[in-house]
């Protein structure tokens, strides 16, 4: 879904393989201002396998500015998948706010099978492993999370590789 200053609300994508090489992103929601889900709203991204290559990132949920908000996204992410490489980080944001408002309620699940095709010192040809950073809820200027016990956001990870840091809230 994609909106100007409208919300973006119950969206999603669904890459089950092939190999998507993304200029911009995988986005279940883009809003220039407006929000990105909401409650009963969510947008979904679920990557079951395949590749995803080139410079964009993926996001649930994303608000480019203003003080909309990304609230009760879901990335979901196994299988083989593979997101980014080793030489081409992708990192994924369930729920990214660029200007005052908030991130939270966001989940991102992943659960890969990590096949290591190289030898153990070479994992730039395994499958089932993420290239980047996970952030569940990221915000600029605004709050990544919230101050009750179900306003947070979420990573779970079941098993596979993450390359980079994992976090469950971020203000830049």
């Amino acid at each position: 879904g994609n909106s100007y200053s409208g919300d973006a609300t119950k969206n999603s994508i669904v890459i089950n393989g092939g190999t998507v090489n993304t200029i911009v992103g995988v986005y279940g929601a883009y809003s220039s201002s407006g929000n990105a889900g909401g409650i009963n709203k969510g947008n979904t991204v679920t990557i079951t396998g395949g590749t995803l290559k080139g410079k964009g990132k993926v996001y649930g949920g994303y608000v480019s500015g203003g003080s909309g908000s990304a609230i009760n996204n879901a990335v979901d992410i196994s299988g083989s998948a593979t997101i980014g490489s080793s030489g081409s980080s992708k990192d994924i944001y369930c729920g990214y706010t660029g200007g005052t408002g908030i991130a939270t309620g966001n989940t991102v699940s992943i659960n890969l099978v990590t096949n290591n095709k190289g030898t153990p010192d070479d994992t730039t040809d395994d499958t089932g492993v993420i290239w980047g950073t996970v952030y569940g809820g990221y915000s600029e200027s605004g709050d990544a999370g919230g101050t009750g016990a179900n306003e947070g956001n979420t990573v779970n990870i079941t098993r596979g590789t993450v390359s980079g840091s994992v976090y469950g809230g971020y203000v830049s």
